[in-house]
């Protein structure tokens, strides 16, 4: 049987025995290659490497709900480095995923065997990703880290048999990215080994929505400098109608950068009835039903033109309608109702904000044909059979 091993740089959501519970909760990165494990361990002999961190006790684990091999690996050693560890552990593999804006395994993976095929998980344009998190870092840092991490990645990029993208804007970034690293030219130019793996969802039934006069809106996971704040912030006295509850926003995998970028606007939330600053680490169907609409908004950076919104996707499959910038990509590629997704944008969040609190709380919801549309097209099943068939090819 094919072997694969899948690197995660982040928390995955392992099932426990009991009462036990991870430190942190799952962020896309994790959860992405935990499902990628969970859908190819059906065809194939799977190791997910978990970073030992994140990596919780082995008495703790319930076995009895996935069926593939877990490992842990040193965090300190793989990170933007070289690991012995790693390379013992993947060099006799036939097929490796590494996700390519992690710095975890890109070095590794570059220098692998040819007997093993390296995949690249583009699913987080790692470019754009990596250059909006410097915000705040001083230009030394920047240019030092930058550097760094862009050898690496063409490193990887050129050894990289495959690559998968996430959404139709970033096929095309990475074909460029190919013809500058050499990937592609004048030896081989009649293709293109790129693959489409969306973001996926699991298939879940909806949550049972508490509606109230007053529109609760629910911003979920980590902040980065991308995303804007400090705009929704701003305003809040602007604001009719409405609360914002800001949910895991910071954790120690973003301290670093929320203490430089957004720490000063903290004082600002707590100071204003209509947000909340609040931890979570339940089942998220539980937050949700709290909640009328989710949000996410980012600068009109480049980052926003490639990027996924994984909990947008996450709360839409659940039946929480979600408030995202108009020109982000999921508004644009998903063909479904469109009542489920509402258009904002930083210059115009007042009268956004205001207009959708005016509407009726129930009229603001996810259709059953856009449920039914989400949970067909994007279920974990059916986003990973391109990827599972890739591997039968070889």
């Amino acid at each position: 049987m094919k072997t694969v091993k899948i690197l995660s740089p982040d928390v995955v959501p392992i099932p426990l025995i009991g009462e036990h519970k991870q430190i942190l909760h799952s962020e896309p990165q994790g959860i992405r290659a935990w499902k990628l494990a969970e859908c190819i361990s059906k065809e194939f002999d799977v190791t997910l490497f978990i970073p030992d961190v994140y990596f919780p006790k082995i008495e703790y684990v319930d076995f009895t709900k996935f069926n593939f091999k877990i490992k842990s690996f040193s965090l300190k050693a793989a990170l933007w480095n070289w690991s012995k560890e790693l390379d013992d552990n993947l060099k006799d593999a036939d097929f490796v995923i590494v996700q390519s804006n992690s710095g975890i395994g890109l070095i590794n993976c570059s220098v692998l065997p040819k007997t093993t095929n390296v995949i690249l998980d583009g699913f987080i344009s790692a470019f754009s990703d990596q250059s909006c998190k410097l915000s705040g870092s001083s230009r030394i840092y920047k240019e030092v880290y930058w550097n760094r991490f862009q050898s690496q990645h063409y490193d990887v990029v050129q050894r990289s048999n495959c690559m998968l993208y996430a959404i139709n804007r970033q096929y095309y970034n990475y074909e460029g990215q190919f013809f500058s690293s050499k990937k592609l030219g004048w030896k081989a130019f009649q293709f293109s080994p790129l693959l489409k793996v969306p973001y996926g969802i699991d298939r879940e039934d909806p949550c049972k929505f508490n509606k109230s006069k007053r529109l609760r809106i629910v911003w979920f996971g980590l902040v980065y400098p991308y995303h804007d704040i400090e705009t929704i912030i701003a305003n809040a006295h602007k604001f009719e109608n409405m609360e914002i509850d800001f949910v895991n926003i910071v954790d120690s995998r973003n301290k670093t950068i929320f203490n430089d970028y957004f720490k000063r606007y903290i004082k600002d939330i707590r100071s204003n009835p209509i947000f909340k600053i609040k931890t979570f680490d339940g089942d998220k169907r539980n937050l949700y039903t709290n909640y009328d609409v989710g949000m996410v908004l980012a600068k009109d950076w480049l980052e926003e033109k490639y990027s996924v919104r994984c909990h947008a996707l996450d709360m839409l499959s659940l039946g929480l309608p979600v408030l995202i910038n108009k020109g982000n990509s999921l508004f644009k590629e998903l063909d479904i109702n469109q009542n489920a997704i509402y258009p904002i944008s930083s210059e115009t969040i007042v009268e956004d904000l205001n207009d959708i609190a005016l509407l009726n709380a129930n009229s603001i919801t996810v259709s059953s044909k856009t449920r039914d549309y989400i949970q067909k097209n994007y279920s974990w099943d059916v986003v990973t059979a391109p990827l599972i068939d890739y591997i039968k090819r070889f």
